[in-house]
């Protein structure tokens, strides 16, 4: 009769809510990450072992398979090709975010180098040296997305998806704020071995916030997180298109990266027209079948997108 009882108890107990589980999972992540970027630069540190750049390549991976791993663990659903937004959707809209993303990141760094130029009076790479570098920029951003697949299947694929209650903004603004703590280990571990001032460290830290938002953009606006790593691939920043860049004075870095990541977070404002500010409150039928992103007019959902 007890066993009876205890069987019947057990199926009629509710599971944990979806929302309930997916927070957990989100939080738990977003624990295991922040603790392991800060032992593998801690570990660097302590050692006194100089961080190689391979590391900071490989090291995106470090989220993605943590992930990987909490989305298995907590056995969520939706498996892992939606959860981690990596279904490409339709392709051309896929094909055509990837090059707005590569090129609007482009743009708005090209765009703050020359505004930065022009107040400091300093000069701009000669048009020769640029286009060298959007000839390099292409095969090498194909290569490296390789490795920041590794990141944004993390934090715009899955944490974006799991933040997607509060909508987009307060999303993109939780997802951006965790992925600036992130790196904050490896970039200290960086500046204390002296590969950076600190001042530069920090604001190449504190810009991340801009990227961050940029990249929730496309991501949740084209439904997949392929042209937010594409863009995370371009290998440029706003201080490539000074002269001699890299040889300026520590403050004018500083200045000239915070207002790119400025920059950014607008752009990314514009490319984020549209979406919800807010996720309604949907039916159980609409629960049970997941869709991501800005909804139309009638209610239904224009594609697979990561933001709803």
């Amino acid at each position: 009769m007890d066993t009876a009882r205890t069987a019947s108890a057990q199926a009629t107990t509710p599971a944990m809510p979806s929302a309930r589980l997916e927070r957990r999972a989100a939080w738990t992540f977003v624990e295991l990450a922040l603790a392991a970027i800060a032992l593998v630069s801690g570990a660097f540190l302590v050692l006194d072992i100089p961080i190689p750049e391979w590391l900071v390549l490989v090291g995106r991976w470090i989220p993605g398979l943590l992930a990987i791993l909490v989305i298995k663990a907590y056995a969520l659903p939706g498996g892992l090709r939606a959860r981690l937004g990596v279904l490409p959707g339709s392709w051309p809209r896929l094909v055509l975010g990837s090059l707005l993303g590569a090129v609007a990141l482009a743009a708005t760094y090209a765009a703050t180098a020359y505004f930065f130029a022009r107040v400091m009076q300093i000069e701009l790479q000669s048009w020769a040296f640029i286009g060298q570098a959007i000839a390099l920029a292409v095969p090498l951003g194909l290569l490296f997305v390789l490795s920041t697949a590794g990141e944004e299947i993390a934090w715009r694929g899955f944490l974006q998806h799991a933040f997607r209650r509060g909508g987009f903004w307060r999303a993109s603004a939780g997802v951006s704020a965790i992925w600036v703590l992130f790196h904050v280990p490896l970039h200290a571990a960086m500046a204390a071995q002296g590969a950076f001032p600190w001042a530069v460290a920090a604001a190449t830290t504190a810009a991340l916030f801009g990227l961050g938002i940029f990249l929730s953009a496309l991501a949740v606006r084209f439904g997949s997180i392929w042209p937010a790593a594409l863009a995370h691939a371009v290998p440029v920043g706003a201080i490539n298109f000074l002269a001699d860049g890299g040889a300026l004075p520590a403050g004018q870095i500083v200045a000239a990266t915070l207002l790119a990541g400025l920059a950014l977070l607008l752009v990314g404002g514009l490319l984020a027209r549209g979406i919800p500010a807010a996720i309604p409150e949907r039916s159980a039928e609409a629960r049970r079948r997941p869709t991501f992103g800005p909804r139309s007019s009638t209610g239904t959902a224009p594609g697979r997108l990561l933001g709803s």
